[in-house]
């Protein structure tokens, strides 16, 4: 598939693509790279987004914070990069912590039980900043709980 940002055409409509699905915007806060990520993960951006999301790591002290609020679709493609990135900071003695994000991200960390990794922020070279304190993603969480499973039928009733 041709990379979006070329000016190449999509085959299906005959237009040009729409330009990257994410855009990450980094700055330096204290000891931490802070990430501020915008548009949708996908399987198809998923492997930019990550290649991002390491170059950041690899260039921050202590780890990653990230502002996930203006990213409106993350799949399980975009879990797994997080996910990898996250296992490759703690390898380094970093972190990876998700400081805030939108309904879908909260949801999908909710489902795959996958939010407690990227909950508890570490200080962030900030005055009065906390160690251990808890990221605002935890406030989303009554949202975001998987409905009790129904019980099946009994087969004698099927």
């Amino acid at each position: 598939m041709p990379d979006r940002a070329d000016g190449a055409l999509c085959p299906a409509t005959g237009s040009a693509y729409p330009g990257p699905a994410v855009r990450t915007s980094v700055r330096e806060e204290g000891t931490h790279t802070h990430l501020a990520v915008k548009g949708e993960v996908d399987l198809d951006s998923a492997q930019t987004w990550e290649q991002d999301l390491y170059g950041a790591l690899n260039d921050s002290r202590q780890g990653l914070v990230l502002d996930l609020r203006a990213l409106r679709f993350c799949d399980c493609a975009g879990l797994n990069a997080l996910l990898r990135v996250r296992r490759a900071a703690l390898r380094t003695g970093k972190t990876v912590t998700i400081d805030s994000a939108g309904p879908a991200v909260t949801r999908l960390l909710h489902l795959t039980r996958t939010a407690a990794l990227f909950t508890t922020a570490p200080a962030v070279g900030l005055p009065g900043a906390p160690v251990g304190q808890v990221s605002r993603i935890t406030r989303h969480a009554s949202l975001c709980h998987p409905r009790k499973p129904r019980a099946l039928p009994h087969a004698s009733r099927l």
